[in-house]
């Protein structure tokens, strides 16, 4: 299995998405992604080109944070995720629930070793998880239990989703690319559905981090939490 935790990595890379609405409307994104990790902590930063939209997420001592453009660096858990993001209040997360469904996606995945090659002087190996045929969405659906949002129905199928790793012989991983494809349909009561086909392609190169990760402050000397009222 490939390991980044434990080995201090630079991540960069880009995710190119473009979805395409009843085949006529279409939308391109292009985000680029920084990660740094020293170990068991990291940063991560989301910027989109052409746009002013950067995204700031960490993982410190077991604790997760985001930088919010209102209220700077807070600390959240994921239980608290759906009520941030503005879900449904109907929508529960259960972490235990979620923990499964990753071992039973991963359980179904086909894996496959399909080639080498030598990254930045260093001999690796591409290892090929295909998730195309694994359950994805029947599993998110009865993780979410009842439908999220009252009188929609929504209809999701995975035409390709291949992940690719290149790995060493210490299992670090030196880049990694993911390939897409998935159509979505919506249908309100007594309206026609809407098909949405998204095509997404990521790449990531690692490289071992050089210098020490500039941490905020807001997260290494946390303001003390204000006393409930």
């Amino acid at each position: 299995s490939s390991e980044v935790a434990n080995v201090a990595l630079k991540g960069v890379g880009t995710v190119i998405t473009e979805m395409v609405m009843d085949a006529e409307e279409s939308l391109s994104l292009a985000m680029n992604v920084e990660v740094l990790t020293d170990g068991a902590n990291a940063l991560s930063t989301v910027t989109a080109e052409g746009q002013e939209f950067a995204s700031q997420a960490a993982l410190y001592e077991g604790q997760f944070w985001i930088n919010l453009p209102e209220q700077g660096w807070i600390q959240f858990s994921l239980e608290d995720l759906p009520a941030m993001i503005g879900a449904p209040a109907n929508f529960t997360l259960d972490l235990n629930a979620l923990q499964q469904l990753g071992e039973d996606i991963l359980a179904a995945a086909d894996v496959a070793v399909t080639g080498e090659e030598v990254i930045n002087g260093v001999q690796t190996y591409r290892v090929d998880v295909d998730l195309t045929n694994a359950p994805l969405f029947d599993a998110v659906f009865s993780l979410f239990g009842e439908a999220p949002f009252e009188g929609l129905e929504m209809g999701m199928s995975v035409d390709k989703y291949l992940i690719s790793n290149w790995i060493d012989a210490e299992g670090v991983t030196h880049k990694m690319t993911m390939d897409m494809v998935m159509s979505m349909t919506f249908a309100e009561e007594g309206q026609d559905p809407i098909t949405m086909v998204s095509k997404m392609f990521g790449e990531f190169v690692f490289e071992p981090l050089t210098e020490a990760i500039a941490w905020p402050e807001a997260i290494l000397n946390p303001a003390p939490a204000e006393p409930a009222e």
